[in-house]
């Protein structure tokens, strides 16, 4: 009899867990919340308000153009609630007291998922390299414009449901057939590109594809001495492969000394082994030469420490947000404000985000090695009355 019980108890567990497991699995693409309070913020009144003031006021008039033609997800906030709270900004004093008691009108908002207990803060930079307009045997890496023949195809468009509205495929025509988009592989190894779409070559096969990881940056022209600024203007459609994930699995790396230093490092130590790395990674990203910079998705230059990328499936572009984490690379709290301004590749899910941290030789090095868990704060205009 006992026996028969202690069978019945694991039974129970055992479908306990599973049905645990199973709501996991179902609610793993939607966002949830916790309302949470300003008390819970920590440094939050120790924030420079005056210049996040500012940078509110920027976001403001990027979303309003942002949004001008295209649809808003309300969930934290609708174009009416936020235009109402933006309107009230400049108005202000440059009192730190007096920004932050508006700012609380706000609501606090911590994201999460089932079962995931904490959010991952990674970090990117924008990345100066060294280049020329003429091909040498110097200067042979390309970044290449966008493909004339690269096509985007929005998968709402065809499909009619709001899950796909950022969901798109990339591929290229081939007779009455769309096919898949060359892979870093083809486009490295079978000249499947033709060298007149290249913006600048530059002199470090490494250096260009921690570019293309990065989305932007700069090229010094080193004859010359101009510098100029390139961004994000296409993606060949083939989902971002970490290389750091195969290196580790190959044993080239242990998987806690995984950055972008040690993966640099390995690199350098070992010329031989490159393209077999670098190919594990079919994405590719092209360029196109900017005047200003960087910019984010969101269409503005981004701010350091104040901009991150993030998954706008879940966190709408332009979005305030509250970062509660470390950056590792110094042991430093980074407990800010800052505005989903971007979005990347590998950032997927409600609960990531990516530090923006500059463009100079800190930003790099803090970037190489973020990758910290924390919490992640909404701030919320959805109880705003109008």
């Amino acid at each position: 009899m006992y026996l028969k019980k202690r069978i019945i108890i694991l039974l129970l567990m055992l479908a306990l867990g599973l049905g645990l497991a199973f709501y996991a699995y179902q609610n793993k693409g939607f966002i949830m919340h916790r309302q949470a309070s300003f008390l819970e913020l920590r440094d939050w009144k120790s924030q420079n308000f005056v210049d996040l003031k500012f940078a509110f006021i920027n976001n403001c008039k990027q979303g309003k153009r942002f949004y001008r033609h295209k649809q808003l997800n309300d969930k934290f906030g609708s174009k009416e609630q936020w235009a109402k709270f933006c309107k009230g900004l400049p108005k202000l004093s440059n009192n730190n007291d007096e920004i932050r008691k508006y700012f609380e009108q706000l609501t606090v908002l911590e994201i999460f998922q089932p079962f995931e207990s904490k959010s991952l803060f990674t970090g990117y930079y924008s990345p100066m390299l060294h280049g020329s307009f003429t091909k040498t045997e110097e200067y042979n890496y390309p970044l290449r414009k966008r493909p004339a023949d690269l096509v985007d195809i929005h998968l709402k468009d065809f499909m009619g449901d709001a899950k796909y509205k950022y969901k798109k495929i990339f591929g290229v025509v081939d007779g009455n057939r769309l096919r898949p988009y060359y892979t870093r592989k083809q486009i490295d190894n079978e000249n499947v590109l033709s060298d007149d779409n290249v913006i600048v070559w530059v002199k470090d096969k490494v250096d260009a594809f921690f570019l293309h990881i990065q989305g932007s940056g700069e090229v010094k022209i080193d004859a010359t001495g101009q510098v100029i600024k390139v961004g994000y203007a296409g993606q060949n459609g083939h989902a971002y492969y970490a290389i750091g994930r195969y290196m580790v699995k190959q044993g080239m790396l242990k998987k806690e000394e995984v950055s972008l230093q040690s993966i640099r490092k390995y690199l350098e130590e070992n010329p031989e082994q490159v393209d077999e790395i670098l190919h594990q990674n079919p994405s590719y990203i092209f360029f196109a030469e900017r005047k200003d910079g960087p910019f984010g998705a969101f269409g503005n230059v981004l701010t350091p420490n104040h901009s991150v990328a993030t998954d706008r499936n879940f966190v709408p572009l332009g979005t305030p947000l509250f970062i509660d984490t470390t950056v590792t690379a110094t042991g430093e709290d980074f407990h800010k404000m800052v505005f989903a301004q971007d979005v990347g590749g590998a950032i997927k899910g409600a609960i990531r985000a990516d530090i923006f941290f500059g463009s100079d030789d800190q930003a790099e090095y803090n970037s190489g090695k973020q990758n910290q868990e924390g919490n992640l704060y909404v701030l919320s205009a959805k109880d705003i009355e109008l």
